[in-house]
């Protein structure tokens, strides 16, 4: 697995951001008839601090949340072991709140990523990992602008899904 790890992405730093859901919808429980999993968000803060453990130093990561608001709660920066520690920091600070503006978040998410990346003069890979419970309310961007952006930019996007009724067309 460390082998993998090391050479999976040909050398190249990546740059990820993830992008986390704190709409009020994410304080409800993960799943009914478990409720001692806790809320959606308390499954995927879990996640987050779990998969820490597993970001080379090489790469950078960052992370933004979003409800009604977008909040750059951790700009990008090296993923050496301070840094990941304010990341675990950030993830463990976040609070649900209002609607959910998951398509105006991604184009955010990239903006950030792409002044961050002209600042390193050196080639890196981006990415987006994005955890939501997977239901947009009230953004007032479209899914299919933040779509034509991302795929412009041939960003891939990891999307985990912290319910069952999760949209998984949107």
């Amino acid at each position: 697995l460390q082998v993998w790890k090391d050479n999976k992405d040909a050398g190249v730093p990546v740059l990820t951001m993830v992008v986390f859901d704190r709409s009020g919808s994410m304080g409800e429980f993960a799943d009914a008839d478990k409720p001692e999993l806790g809320t959606r968000m308390d499954v995927a803060k879990q996640a987050l601090r779990m998969a820490a453990n597993y970001i080379s130093p090489s790469n950078h990561i960052g992370l933004m949340t979003y409800d009604n608001t977008i909040r750059l709660d951790l700009p990008l920066g090296p993923a050496d072991g301070t840094y990941v520690s304010r990341f675990v920091g950030a993830v463990n600070r976040v609070q649900p709140g209002g609607s959910t503006y998951t398509s105006s978040a991604l184009v955010a998410a990239l903006h950030h990523m792409l002044e961050y990346q002209a600042t390193l003069g050196y080639a890196v890979k981006l990415r987006i990992i994005l955890m939501s419970d997977g239901v947009q309310d009230g953004d007032p961007l479209h899914p299919n602008r933040a779509l034509n952006v991302v795929q412009g930019l041939r960003v891939p996007v990891y999307g985990i899904a912290f319910s069952k009724g999760a949209d998984k067309k949107a």
